[in-house]
C-alpha cells in the first residue's frame, strides 16, 4: 500500500479512539514520506550538515514516536487484523528508509570546511602577512592533514558501523516479532483443533456406549428368539401327540360301536 493510497483513504465515522489512531497513521505515513524525500537530497547540491542534523534529530525521532504510539494503541484493540498488517508495512518502510539514509550518508560524507586564519578586517590596523605557498607542502603539514582525513574517515565509518547494525537489529527484531505473532496464531488454531477433536472423541465414546447397548439388546433378542423357537417346537410336538391320541381314541370308539351294532343285529 503506497503512502498516497493510505492518505487518500476516507476516515469512517467511529469513536474518538479510532479517529486518533487514523490521524496517527496518516502522520506516520507523511513523516516517512518526508524522510524519504529528505534522504534523496543527500549527495546533491542541497545537501548540508543542517539537513542531516534535522533528519537525525527531528524527522526520525518523530517517526519513532508515532510508531510507538500506534503500536501501543493497537495493543489495546481487539479486532486489529487489517490495521496490524498496514502498521507492519509502514514499519518496514521506516526501516528501509532509515537504512537508505544511513547508507547514503556513509557514501556521501561532508568534508569540513577549513577555517580562515588570514582574514583581516578592513578597519583594523593589522596587516596580514601572506604565507608562502611552499609551507603547505612541508612533510609536517602533509602528515597532519593526512592524519586529520584519517580521523574523519574513521569517525564516519564508526558512526555508520554503529548505526547500520542498530537498523539491522531493529529489522531482525521486527521479523522475530512477526514470527512470534504468527506462531501464537498457529498455536491458538492448533488448540482450537485439539478442542474440536476432544469433543469429537467424547461424542464417539457416547455413541459407542449406545452402540454397545444396542448390540447387547440385539444379542438378548436373538437368545429370546432361539428360546421361543424351542418352545414352539415343543408345542408342535405335544400337539402332534395329542392329535394321534385323539385319532386312536376315535378309531377305538368306532370299532366298539361296530361290534355292538353287529351283536345286536346277530
Amino acid at each position: 500500500m503506497s503512502f498516497a493510497d493510505y492518505m487518500s483513504k476516507p476516515t469512517t465515522a467511529g469513536s474518538q479512539q479510532d479517529g486518533t489512531l487514523n490521524k496517527h497513521f496518516a502522520d506516520f505515513a507523511s513523516h516517512i514520506n518526508h524522510l524519504q524525500k529528505k534522504s534523496q537530497l543527500l549527495g546533491t547540491k542541497r545537501d548540508s550538515q543542517d539537513l542531516r542534523y534535522s533528519i537525525e534529530t527531528e524527522i526520525i525521532p518523530q517517526c519513532e514516536t508515532l510508531r510507538d504510539e500506534i503500536e501501543g494503541s493497537l495493543k489495546t484493540k481487539t479486532s486489529n487484523g487489517k490495521l496490524a498488517s498496514d502498521f507492519a508495512g509502514l514499519k518496514d518502510e521506516l526501516l528501509l528508509s532509515k537504512r537508505h539514509y544511513y547508507g547514503k550518508k556513509s557514501r556521501h560524507p561532508i568534508q569540513a570546511k577549513p577555517a580562515r586564519t588570514n582574514s583581516a578586517s578592513k578597519d583594523s590596523g593589522y596587516i596580514s602577512m601572506p604565507m608562502a605557498e611552499d609551507t603547505d607542502k612541508t612533510p609536517l603539514l602533509q602528515r597532519q592533514n593526512h592524519n586529520q582525513r584519517l580521523e574523519v574517515q574513521q569517525q564516519v565509518q564508526s558512526q555508520t558501523q554503529t548505526q547500520l547494525p542498530e537498523d539491522e537489529l531493529n529489522f531482525h527484531t521486527l521479523i522475530q516479532q512477526e514470527r512470534s505473532e504468527e506462531i501464537g496464531r498457529i498455536h491458538s488454531a492448533v488448540q482450537e483443533v485439539n478442542a474440536i477433536f476432544h469433543q469429537l472423541g467424547s461424542l464417539v465414546r457416547e455413541q459407542g456406549e449406545d452402540i454397545d447397548t444396542i448390540d447387547n439388546n440385539i444379542s438378548g433378542l436373538s437368545g429370546n428368539l432361539q428360546r421361543a423357537n424351542e418352545q414352539l417346537g415343543k408345542a408342535e410336538r405335544s400337539q402332534r401327540k395329542r392329535n394321534r391320541c385323539g385319532i386312536i381314541f376315535l378309531v377305538v370308539i368306532v370299532v366298539v360301536v361296530l361290534i355292538v351294532i353287529l351283536a345286536v343285529l346277530g
